[in-house]
């Protein structure tokens, strides 16, 4: 079993709520001491660490025993559909006990990766998010971060996850200060989410940021920003969740129903790419001039599709650098 501290005991308990419930009701005097560290600690000392950590008699493993039918029976679908469900919740009560004997840690809240990071002198908590592909920032902090007036809206589109959201445009750069770093950031805009900036991929491959567990800080260009202590955490965002805020997961992916913008790495986003909302069909005129014509090949040689390379080349008026960023 693993050795966990006092303190890391105190807080598995309290926040698991199995094993806070037989504190309670088996050790008494353990729960009158559990907000209190160094009673804690002294109390703990005095107990059996493998008599709370094991699982209790009654919720102990749960023998397998076959249903008694008749032998004629015994290969009717329906008992031995009866017979595999008696045996999967067997597997699952012996998994759980296992769990809380061997690994209660498991049972413990993770709390998310939240920074501090100044937007244009306002201060902001970010969200770090390694499975988001873009960086967002909300409508709200936007507008109090005085960024609205940068908005390109032909980047607007629709943010789709679990649950859907609009996505306003994109604020092409701005200055993010991280630590005593000054970092210029691109935006993608969304109406309407709770948490006010997520950290995303982009950002964090283009400075070659390090999400450094073990220190719990986040390590950018030699230096490190510490994350939030659970305090500091947005009530809302403290705790894990299986998709992002909004209802939209990490890796949220976002389409556009006509330039095809994505945000994310869901299999769908093959279909299109990250190209500012024009028209359905590019407006070059392809046919017959060389010059763009070569163009198109520049992007199609760095692996894009045709279709696409032409559509962002027409989104930044001819220019291949801008259009490869777009496809990028």
């Amino acid at each position: 079993m693993n050795q966990l501290s006092s303190e890391e005991i105190r807080r598995t308990i309290l926040s698991t709520p199995i094993l806070l419930n037989r504190v309670q009701n088996e050790f008494p005097q353990l729960a009158e001491v559990l907000e209190d560290p160094d009673r804690f600690a002294s109390t703990w000392q005095t107990l059996n660490l493998s008599q709370l950590l094991s699982a209790p008699q009654s919720s102990g493993s749960v023998p397998f025993s076959a249903p008694t039918v008749p032998d004629d029976q015994l290969f009717d679908v329906e008992v031995q559909r009866k017979i595999e469900e008696q045996i999967r919740q067997s597997n699952i009560a012996e998994n759980m006990q296992s769990a809380i004997e061997n690994h209660p840690e498991v049972f413990g809240q993770v709390y998310m990766l939240f920074v501090n990071v100044e937007i244009n002198g306002h201060k902001v908590k970010a969200f770090v998010d390694s499975g988001a592909q873009a960086t967002i920032l909300s409508a709200d902090c936007a507008s109090r971060c005085g960024l609205t007036r940068l908005l390109d809206t032909r980047f607007s589109g629709v943010a789709k996850g679990v649950g859907m959201a609009k996505i306003l445009g994109s604020v092409h750069s701005a200055p993010l200060k991280i630590g005593n770093l000054y970092l210029p950031c691109r935006f993608t805009v969304i109406e309407g989410r709770d948490v006010d900036m997520l950290l995303g991929l982009d950002m964090l491959r283009r400075y070659q940021a390090c999400i450094d567990l073990e220190n719990n800080v986040l390590r950018i260009h030699g230096q490190e920003v510490p994350f939030l202590g659970e305090s500091e955490i947005p009530k809302m965002h403290a705790t894990s969740q299986t998709s992002g805020a909004d209802g939209i997961p990490s890796g949220v992916s976002a389409s556009n129903t006509s330039g095809g913008m994505r945000l994310g790495t869901n299999d769908d986003s093959k279909s299109s790419s990250s190209i500012p909302a024009t028209s359905s069909t590019p407006s070059l005129n392809v046919t017959g001039d060389p010059t763009v014509e070569s163009k198109i090949g520049q992007l199609i040689s760095m692996g894009f599709d045709p279709l696409e390379a032409a559509q962002a080349l027409d989104a930044a008026n001819g220019d291949v650098d801008v259009a490869a960023s777009f496809l990028l």
